[in-house]
């Protein structure tokens, strides 16, 4: 492991231990959400999908994990957070593999609502365990970290799943996946270790942060310590998920038009994936170095630049195109996601981070649905070309974020 990840955050074996299962939780959740995309043109075809109804299937996954995210971090903190891991992912896993068992539309949305309730817990929890015991000043590294461990699903998933599904169909391949994942789910319940064990308070000097002083600030019931910068920091998220989740819904059908076949598909999404996990991995740390807020301008302006890029190119450099759109695509998100513990205690912050992923998962869930509309009516490339305008809107919002007395970006001095 790289050293300067065991610096900022691997104090003891029980920090690399929970580190590298929620990492592997998180590349199963993510890996296996982006293994159905460079499969939907399939399922589209074979049940007569409109672009409306394709993007449905991603609104419907994403309903269940915007409404159960608050409810798995209230769970988690009476069952544990390594036994909602486990339960999340199994069922998120067995649902993936019912999606093959299915031979009809409203069949697979079920299995689809299946998946993403169990999907639900795998962000708010698995972030949460993560940053317990984080330096502050170094909160972007490691959630940087364990983001980057989901973008790595991303790239490898869809291209084993696309391979699996050239060679025996989308419905065997779905079912492999979703066995396996299962199996390891249940396998990491025991790696070791009881829920709850991970040093959260270190002693002053070691680089983690001393137990909070008699005039900080006063915390609510949920563990917000000021609902105006969490707002703030709220539409931010929701803007950047539109865009998002817009992009890795549609960009198959772009690439069908382009005249790429299903094994090629999985090897573009592992591309996209690639360059998400290093702006996902790079992102963070950088923030950290030269604040959040120029971080977001710079990373959403480029996304909507990659978008337009991706859209208008051609053979050899479209595989280019989505390498640097998945860096800024994604990268944002490691950025936003580190300013979830500036404005929540550490205990409750399982359930910031719900909160926090409920809204946007919230906004990633319509995001497919509206833009589908938006393409059965105006065509699918005018359809991009309004996802990249409308992902400007965050530059301006920025700006206002950043004025004197926002709190969600002002910056903390490193030490």
């Amino acid at each position: 492991m790289p050293r300067w990840i065991s610096r900022a955050y691997l104090s003891d074996k029980k920090t690399l231990r929970e580190l590298v299962r929620c990492s592997v939780h998180h590349f199963l959740n993510d890996g296996y959400s982006w293994s159905l995309y460079p499969l939907l043109p399939f399922i589209a075809a074979d049940f007569g999908l409109s672009y409306a109804g394709t993007g449905a299937i991603k609104t419907a996954m994403n309903v269940l994990l915007s409404a159960l995210g608050i409810p798995f971090s209230i769970l988690a903190e009476r069952i544990g957070d390594l036994t909602t891991l486990t339960l999340g992912t199994t069922l998120f896993s067995l649902g993936i593999a019912a999606l093959g068992l299915t031979w009809s539309y409203s069949a697979f949305l079920v299995g689809v609502f299946v998946a993403g309730a169990g999907g639900a817990a795998s962000h708010p929890v698995g972030s949460s365990l993560v940053s317990k015991g984080a330096p502050a000043n170094r909160m972007g590294t490691i959630l940087g970290v364990f983001n980057f461990s989901g973008d790595v699903g991303k790239a490898v998933c869809p291209i084993a799943t696309a391979f699996l599904a050239a060679l025996f169909g989308w419905r065997i391949a779905l079912i492999s996946i979703g066995i396996v994942g299962a199996l390891l789910a249940l396998g990491l319940h025991r790696l070791g270790g009881q829920d709850g064990d991970v040093v959260t308070e270190e002693k002053e000097g070691e680089g983690l942060s001393a137990p909070p002083s008699s005039d900080a600030p006063t915390t609510t019931g949920w563990g917000v310590t000021s609902w105006g910068a969490f707002a703030a920091l709220h539409l931010v998220g929701v803007l950047d998920s539109l865009a998002r989740s817009g992009v890795v819904v549609f960009a198959s059908f772009v690439l069908v038009d382009k005249g790429f076949s299903m094994a090629s598909l999985g090897g573009f999404f592992g591309l996209l994936a690639a360059g998400g996990a290093a702006g996902k991995l790079v992102c963070g740390p950088m923030s950290d170095a030269l604040g959040k807020r120029n971080m977001v301008i710079v990373t959403e302006v480029l996304t909507a630049l990659g978008i337009l890029a991706f859209l208008h190119s051609d053979g050899r450099w479209v595989g280019g195109a989505l390498i640097f759109l998945g860096v800024f695509l994604n990268g944002t998100s490691s950025v936003l996601y580190a300013l979830v513990p500036r404005v929540t205690t550490e205990a409750r912050r399982s359930r910031g981070f719900a909160i926090y992923y409920t809204v946007t998962l919230a906004a990633s869930g319509l995001a497919p649905l509206l833009y589908g509309v938006i393409g059965d009516g105006i065509g699918l490339y005018p359809m991009f070309n309004v996802m990249a305008g409308a992902l400007l809107l965050t530059v301006p919002l920025s700006f206002l974020l950043g004025r004197p007395g926002s709190e969600v970006f002002r910056e903390e001095p490193r030490s």
